[in-house]
């Protein structure tokens, strides 16, 4: 049974199919040499010229990174190590077919002409096998479906079975698409815990930007 509570992997797929969120997978694991590396700690100083709260002084004639810059690093830091841990579970979790393609239409669009006998028969072996209810509008297609020992193209498919191949197509897809009930609430509680920890700092910043602009 389908469950419509939890956000559908095409819409978990438009986040996890980002480049820049690919790569959040290895923040957890090496994450900390980059974000902490002493060339690039001081890159998260606030201009003490702008902002007169914030101080950085000296010892030993080196810098001392300030405790608000320490804690955006740590902002960032688990923040973007949520989303790897969503990016991670995305990648292990999602079926091949909604990453390969965005919706229905477009699966149909690119694999329609591609559609033979065998793959018809593997698309109703998988629904059979993951539909233990059989409904009646899979009963429907397999009785609208006539089996041939030929491959099937657009010239040569009559409009029945070109129609009962279309709607198996978006019942494979559609099962796919709303699988995996848990993991799609796993991967929505990581992007969510990630951009919220992330935009804490960016919120920060603006009411510092503003106090400031408005003084």
């Amino acid at each position: 049974m389908l469950n419509y509570s939890t956000p559908a992997w095409e819409n978990i797929r438009t986040i996890g199919r980002s480049k820049i969120m690919t790569l959040t997978i290895f923040i957890p694991v090496i994450g900390y040499m980059i974000i902490f590396n002493e060339q690039l700690i001081h890159l998260f100083e606030l201009s003490e010229n702008l902002f007169s709260s914030i101080k950085v002084t000296n010892s030993t004639d080196e810098d001392v990174v300030s405790e608000d810059s320490k804690t955006r690093l740590f902002y960032f830091y688990f923040g973007f190590t949520f989303l790897g841990l969503g990016s991670l579970l995305f990648q292990i979790f999602c079926p091949n077919l909604i990453k390969e393609h965005g919706s229905d239409r477009e699966f149909i669009k690119e694999e329609l002409s591609l559609m033979t006998i065998k793959r018809v028969n593997l698309i109703l072996d998988f629904l059979n096998n993951k539909v233990p209810e059989k409904s009646d509008e899979l009963v429907q297609l397999q009785n609208d479906i006539s089996f041939s020992t030929s491959g099937i193209s657009n010239d040569d498919m009559d409009k029945r079975y070109k129609s009962a191949t279309i709607n198996l197509m978006l019942m494979q897809w559609q099962y796919e698409n709303w699988s995996s009930k848990n993991a799609r609430r796993f991967i929505n509680f990581f992007y969510g815990i990630g951009f919220l920890v992330l935009a804490i700092p960016s919120i920060e910043m603006f009411y510092k930007v503003a106090k400031a602009f408005i003084n």
